[in-house]
């Protein structure tokens, strides 16, 4: 990907950490991180994010196109999904960039 490429949108990045997963109000519990355009703009995110491997238990990442929040209350995500992939040790950082590497392209 060259540094100075624009993506086909813009994207967010959000953080949820949560010690109680019976929180009634999921987006009080999260927190954006940032948005980019370009692939210069990501790598200055994510160069500087904690990797999945050292996530504390409950934290969860979020990449979603700019304007919508990873809520299922958001009106573009009301015929949406969820993916819940479980990784074996040790590959979780290398399928997280993988799949984020692809979704942005």
């Amino acid at each position: 990907m060259n540094q100075d490429s624009q993506l086909r949108s813009r994207f967010t990045f959000w953080l949820s950490v949560s010690k109680d997963q019976n929180i009634d109000n999921f987006s009080d519990q999260l927190k954006q991180i940032g948005s980019f355009g370009t692939a210069r703009e990501f790598w200055s995110y994510y160069s500087y994010m904690v990797k999945p491997e050292k996530l504390p238990f409950g934290a969860q990442f979020f990449l979603f196109q700019e304007q919508i929040q990873p809520v299922w209350e958001d009106p573009q995500n009301m015929n949406g999904g969820r993916l819940i992939l479980r990784v074996k040790r040790g590959f979780e950082n290398r399928v997280w960039e993988e799949l984020i590497l692809h979704y942005l392209k």
